[in-house]
């Protein structure tokens, strides 16, 4: 039988980190991604740490090159750009929809062929604040919609 593998992204804490943690305690294999592999410490032993920043679309493609099946893929990283909308630059806009909308959207596609070779499935991390605005979160609100 073949073990089972999940890539699990922002891994480094939160639910990222439950989830990597409960898929390897349930006998997956877990890539565990985190933007700085320094932070993972033993949190994440035995689990693989995978080095991505998902708002860095270069990353992605020599990623998914190393995967030739994949069970299941979380798309859990993202932030919060916090603030009133008329402080944004647009620069923190373009990285909040980078790491929110975009980086998971690019890793979806990248790593379709393996996940289809599994029969495997995509879960995607959301949040209410896609539902219901909230102040100071106008474009992390909008990036969760997305």
């Amino acid at each position: 039988m073949t073990l089972r593998t999940a890539l699990v992204t922002g891994c480094s804490s939160g639910f990222g980190l439950g989830i990597a943690q409960a898929l390897r305690d349930r006998g997956w294999r877990v890539m565990a991604c985190v933007r700085d592999p320094q932070r993972a410490g033993t949190t994440l032993t035995g689990c693989e740490v995978v080095p991505l920043d998902v708002g860095d679309a270069t990353q992605i493609g020599p990623l998914a090159a190393r995967i030739d099946r994949l069970d299941c893929l979380v798309n859990n990283a993202g932030y919060a750009l916090t603030g009133p909308l008329s402080t944004y630059d647009a620069q923190q806009m373009r990285a909040q929809l980078e790491v929110n909308v975009l980086g998971p959207a690019l890793l979806i596609q990248a790593l379709l062929p393996a996940l289809v070779r599994a029969h495997g499935r995509v879960i995607n991390v959301g949040s209410l604040a896609g539902e219901v605005g909230l102040p100071l979160n106008a474009l992390y609100c909008a990036s969760k919609a997305a």
